[in-house]
């Protein structure tokens, strides 16, 4: 656990982040609830990651800071199909979309 809802799992061989927020307020620029605690990793400290995971488009979960800043942009990136146009202006990640609803991939 990073902090709220941002997780870091290992499966096998392979690395998947949960929304991750690493900024100091959950919402646009610098309004928004400020952090109770720090997360438990800086951003830069998190290791290779191969899927990013975005469940749902809330501001405590959708931290478009963290999302520019991530440094594995060739992560995959899987996200619910109402949010593909969060992401398509961000260079290099490359987008899975899926139904949640059915689990299947488009």
């Amino acid at each position: 656990w990073i902090g709220h809802a941002t997780f870091l799992i290992k499966l096998g061989k392979t690395t998947i982040i949960t929304d991750p927020v690493f900024s100091k307020n959950a919402g646009p620029l610098f309004l928004g609830p400020k952090r109770y605690t720090k997360p438990a990793l800086k951003l830069n400290e998190i290791p290779k990651t191969d899927l990013f995971l975005l469940t749902h488009n809330h501001y405590d979960h959708q931290d478009m800071m963290t999302i520019r800043r991530f440094p594995f942009k060739d992560a995959k990136v899987m996200l619910p199909l109402n949010l593909v146009f969060v992401l398509e202006k961000v260079r290099g990640m490359q987008i899975l979309q899926y139904c949640i609803c059915c689990l299947q991939q488009v």
